[in-house]
C-alpha cells in the first residue's frame, strides 16, 4: 500500500511528469563529466540548458585520425533524454593547425587556426563534421533512432577571446573575425537556420594585449561583414556584486544598440561566485552568500530580459572540481553542488528560480535516480505508516 501510494505521488509530480521543463531561460555551465543521474537532477531542477566544451584538439590530436566522438556523443544522448537544450562552445587548435613549437600544449591550443591555409581549412572541415553529426540532419540521430531527436542548432565560437590567457598569442578582433566567418560558412553550409554565437566575452580581463568586452565588441562591428556571421552576442559579466554585473550586460547592450542591431540577442554564458569560509576575496563568497547572489543576479536580468533582450543565462558552474583540476583559483568552488556531490543552498535558489525542484544526487554517485528531498521524505513517512498497519492487523489477529 505505501508503494502504491509512493508510485502515485511521483506520477502527479509536475517536475516527474512527462513534458518540457519551465520556460525561463537558465542553464549551467559544465566543468566536470557530468554522470547521468546528474542530467535528470539537471532536468528535474528546471535548467533549460547545458553549455560544455567541445574541443578540438581533445577530439582530433592528429590530422590523419578521425575525431573520436564518444564523450560527446553522451553528453548529446543524456540531453536529448532529458529535454535539455545542448549550447557547446567550440575552441581551441590542434598541433597541425597551429604552430607549437616551443610551446606548452595548453597555451598552443589556444592559438586561432588562421595562420595558414591548412589551418583554416582544417577548422571547416571539423566544425563542418560537428553540424554533420549533430545537427539537423546529423548521422548521430540517424544512428540513435530510439532518441528523441534534440539537434544542435546553436553553436557558440571559442571562449573569452578577448582574454590573453584563452587568445595566444594576444587578443586580436582581425584574427578572431576571420575564426568567426570560417566557422558560420561552414555551419551554415550544413544548417542554414543555425544559430552562431559569439564566444563569451569576459568583462574585464587582465594582462598584455587584453581588451575589455565592450570596446572588443565594437571593433568586430567595424570589421567588415563579421556582423553577417553571428546572431548572439556572449557575455560572460563577473562582478564582486549585482550592480556590477548589470553594468556590464547594459553596457554590452548599448554597443548593440549604437550599431543599429536590435534585433541581436545577449547569452549571459557564464556567470557565478565561488565559495570559501571567509568570503572575502574577489568572486569568493560564503555559501550562504553564494546562493543570496545567484538569486539576486539571475533575478535581475530575468527581470530585465525583455529590455535587454537577453537569451539565456547560465550558472558557472555545475559542479565542484577536483581538487587541482580548476582552471583558476575560485573555479573550483563555483559550483551548485560541491565536487562529493551534495547540493548547496545555491542549487535551492536556482531551481527556485528555474521553477524546478532542487534534487539532490542520490547517495553522491550510487547510480540511482535523484529524488526530491520532499518526496523522498513522503515516502519514508507512507512506508513507516504503511508498516504499522501492518503490525496492527497481524497483532490483532
Amino acid at each position: 500500500m505505501a508503494l502504491a501510494a509512493l508510485g502515485g505521488v511521483l506520477l502527479a509530480h509536475p517536475q516527474l511528469a512527462a513534458g518540457e521543463p519551465p520556460s525561463r531561460p537558465l542553464g549551467v555551465v559544465s566543468q566536470t563529466d557530468p554522470r547521468e543521474d546528474e542530467f535528470e537532477a539537471m532536468r528535474l531542477g528546471g535548467v533549460r540548458s547545458y553549455r560544455w566544451l567541445i574541443s578540438w584538439p581533445a577530439l582530433q590530436p592528429r590530422a590523419d585520425a578521425e575525431p573520436d566522438w564518444a564523450a560527446t556523443d553522451r553528453v548529446v544522448a543524456s540531453l536529448a533524454e532529458n529535454r535539455i537544450a545542448a549550447v557547446p562552445f567550440v575552441s581551441g587548435s590542434p598541433c597541425f593547425a597551429v604552430d607549437c613549437a616551443g610551446e606548452r600544449p595548453s597555451r598552443a591550443h589556444r592559438q586561432p587556426p588562421v595562420e595558414s591555409s591548412r589551418g583554416k581549412l582544417a577548422w571547416a572541415g571539423f566544425v563542418t563534421r560537428l553540424v554533420e553529426r549533430y545537427g539537423p540532419e546529423g548521422s548521430f540521430w540517424s544512428a540513435n533512432p530510439s532518441l528523441p531527436r534534440r539537434p544542435i542548432t546553436q553553436w557558440q565560437i571559442w571562449n573569452e577571446q578577448n582574454a590573453p590567457r584563452n587568445y595566444a598569442p594576444s587578443p586580436s578582433v582581425a584574427s578572431y573575425a576571420e575564426v568567426l566567418a570560417i566557422a558560420s560558412g561552414a555551419i551554415r553550409s550544413r544548417d542554414p537556420e543555425a544559430r552562431i554565437v559569439l564566444g563569451g566575452m569576459f568583462g574585464g580581463p587582465t594582462g598584455r594585449g587584453a581588451i575589455k568586452a565592450p570596446a572588443y565588441l565594437a571593433d568586430l562591428y567595424e570589421t567588415p561583414g563579421a556582423a553577417d556571421h553571428f546572431d548572439a552576442v556572449a557575455v560572460h559579466p563577473y562582478a564582486g556584486n549585482v550592480a556590477g554585473v548589470s553594468r556590464q550586460v547594459r553596457a554590452i547592450r548599448d554597443v548593440i544598440e549604437s550599431n543599429g542591431d536590435t534585433n541581436t540577442s545577449i547569452w549571459v554564458t557564464e556567470l557565478g561566485w565561488g565559495t570559501s569560509e571567509s568570503g572575502q576575496r574577489r568572486l569568493l563568497e560564503t555559501v550562504p552568500g553564494q546562493a543570496r547572489l545567484l538569486s539576486e543576479s539571475f533575478g535581475e536580468l530575468l527581470a530585465r530580459s525583455d529590455e535587454w533582450n537577453i537569451a539565456g543565462i547560465l550558472w558557472y558552474a555545475w559542479r565542484d572540481t577536483q581538487p587541482g583540476e580548476a582552471v583558476c583559483d575560485w573555479c573550483a568552488t563555483t559550483g551548485l553542488f560541491d565536487a562529493d556531490g551534495a547540493a548547496r543552498p545555491a542549487w535551492t535558489a536556482y531551481a527556485e528560480l528555474a521553477g524546478g525542484e532542487a534534487v539532490e544526487l542520490p547517495g553522491h554517485g550510487d547510480g540511482g535516480s535523484p529524488v526530491p528531498v520532499l518526496l523522498l521524505a513522503g515516502a519514508v513517512a507512507l512506508v513507516a505508516a504503511g508498516s504499522w498497519l501492518l503490525f496492527r492487523r497481524t497483532t490483532t489477529r
